[in-house]
């Protein structure tokens, strides 16, 4: 039977009981937008929902979304065709999609297959599990999940309210986990391999929660995204952001009953006071509740390698990350700059780290513009990625190292024919862009994503593990597809690569300047991050 073009999947859940899908082709189903978690109010953590509503059977579109400002699709080529416009909801946006092989859902089905659960990214303040290219259909099976962004965490006095202060989108991931391991296995997943994998804000995310202390998974895929590039911030920071939040919705600091107030404020609202307060991306709150040791650029690396529940990790980056803030950073002048570093790391080691990325007081300043974006990507992306790498290969943990130098391919848009751009593995990691693509070179790297990401999941090993011996890496680029090399192989053949030659050794010259600042390293490293420097552009 057919209802409204799709075809609907009856389903007897050991647990959940009767729920109908939408059966995307005859081996695969999806439900959409099964509910995880209840909140009751604006600054309230969520509870699991551990029983449906009995109205609440059908899971055949997508539900809300986060409320967050409307993200366009150029990047991406443009609107994918069938895509529905995503709705919001601040109280029933904590769902999650399930895409699972028809063969696991069959009744007398003893076979469990390992689960994949997708984390997206974008900066704790926009996007969302279903929209855009992130359709799980050809990766079976996944669960997506929707958090609230960090927008709600900017109040201390919430913390009042709560067993557990602020955090609400890391609260709510947990959450998340916790419904999938309780679950899956009805679905035919194995709870016994639960691989996570996120992107940018997404992949930060899983590092917080590998510096946490709750079993949530056994491998993660960290793209572009750790806890030194997002770090946790104090409460006297997130004070200030709660002023600032106060200030915009016109509510007086003083006022005893600004909370309630807040609570108030429309949705649309708060909105428009994230993206007024910050630039770019919000920080959790630095407490012990959720970290028992606070994760920054010098001990993120050892956190994550400590962890005791996972055994397997992939991590990766892009060969130009930084050129994701590009826009926000054409006005910082060359000479701004300069004394910008000379006053955050001291005369010597500025001298060092400009000489590294060859920027001077009175170069040409479109040359500047590039080098400053790559500077700025690799203290945000490369760098902490480079470490927690060499960190997780010292622990014993399976590791394996990835880089991205693939084009976007599709014109219309800002990141048009860039290369190795953030984010750029979202047009190849889940092939629902396959068809759009315009080489069978960039469909193949499409197959070799699915492959290997699953491969991972299962236990096997995507490629060669990175170790001392040879430092293996893969590399994803738009010339040769997928291939494995050494670092020393990958030294000598990026030297005739669009990206220019790999910045293994700027990255570890970057370390050893920060590292030799002591406790001063964070505050360093957040002094060359956009957030920074993006501020330098009206000086």
């Amino acid at each position: 039977m057919t209802i409204n073009g799709f075809h609907p999947q009856e389903f007897q859940h050991p647990q959940l009981g009767p729920i109908i899908g939408r059966k995307r082709n005859e081996h695969v189903v999806q439900f959409r937008s099964i509910p995880y978690g209840h909140v009751t109010a604006r600054f309230r953590h969520a509870t699991l929902i551990s029983e449906l509503p009995p109205k609440q059977r059908t899971f055949t579109e997508y539900g809300h979304a986060c409320p967050q400002t409307e993200q366009g699709m150029e990047p991406f080529g443009g609107p994918i065709p069938g895509n529905e416009k995503r709705q919001y909801d601040e109280f029933s946006c904590l769902n999650l999609t399930i895409t699972a092989p028809m063969l696991a859902l069959e009744s007398g089905s003893t076979q469990k297959v390992p689960v994949m659960v997708y984390v997206h990214g974008g900066g704790f303040t926009v996007g969302a599990h279903y929209g855009g290219p992130n359709d799980t259909t050809k990766m079976v099976t996944q669960a997506c999940e929707d958090s609230r962004p960090i927008i709600v965490d900017l109040v201390d006095e919430a913390a009042k309210l709560n067993k557990d202060p602020c955090n609400f989108a890391l609260y709510d991931q947990r959450l998340a986990f916790q419904w999938v391991q309780k679950f899956i296995s009805g679905f035919g997943g194995d709870i016994n391999r639960i691989t996570a994998f996120g992107e940018s804000a997404g992949s930060s995310s899983l590092a917080f929660h590998l510096s946490s202390n709750v079993p949530l998974f056994d491998r993660a895929i960290l793209q572009s995204g750790t806890a030194s590039a997002i770090s946790p911030k104090s409460i006297v920071t997130k004070e200030e952001e709660y002023k600032e939040l106060l200030s915009f919705c016109g509510i007086s600091r003083d006022d005893p009953q600004r909370l309630e107030k807040l609570r108030a404020v429309p949705t649309a609202k708060i909105v428009e006071a994230a993206s007024s307060i910050n630039k770019a991306a919000f920080s959790p709150l630095a407490d012990e509740s959720f970290f028992p040791i606070v994760p920054n650029y010098l001990n993120h690396a050892k956190i994550i390698s400590e962890c005791s529940w996972v055994n397997a990790v992939i991590t990766g980056d892009t060969v130009f990350e930084g050129y994701l803030f590009a826009h926000n950073l054409m006005d910082v002048r060359p000479e701004v700059f300069y004394q910008h570093v000379e006053d955050a790391l001291g005369a010597e080691n500025a001298k060092r780290v400009l000489q590294v990325y060859e920027i001077s007081r009175s170069m040409d300043k479109n040359l500047f513009w590039t080098r400053l974006c790559t500077l700025c990507g690799d203290v945000m992306f490369s760098l902490p990625c480079h470490i927690l790498s060499k960190e997780l290969w010292q622990s014993g943990k399976k590791q394996y190292r990835c880089i991205l130098s693939l084009r976007n391919p599709f014109p219309g848009s800002f990141f048009s024919n860039i290369l190795g751009h953030h984010f750029i593995e979202l047009i190849y990691q889940f092939m629902t862009l396959m068809e759009r693509l315009p080489l069978q070179r960039q469909r193949d790297v499409c197959v070799g994503f699915v492959r290997r990401w699953t491969a991972f999941a299962y236990g096997e090993e995507p490629w060669s593990q990175y170790t001392w011996v040879d430092e293996a890496v893969a590399v994803a680029d738009s010339r040769e597809g997928w291939v494995v090399r050494s670092r020393v192989k990958d030294m000598e053949v990026s030297v005739y690569d669009e990206g220019g030659q790999r910045r293994y050794e700027n990255w570890e010259a970057l370390d050893e300047v920060f590292r030799a600042l002591g406790d001063m390293a964070p505050a360093a490293v957040e002094a060359l991050s956009f957030p920074t420097l993006v501020t330098l552009g009206s000086k």
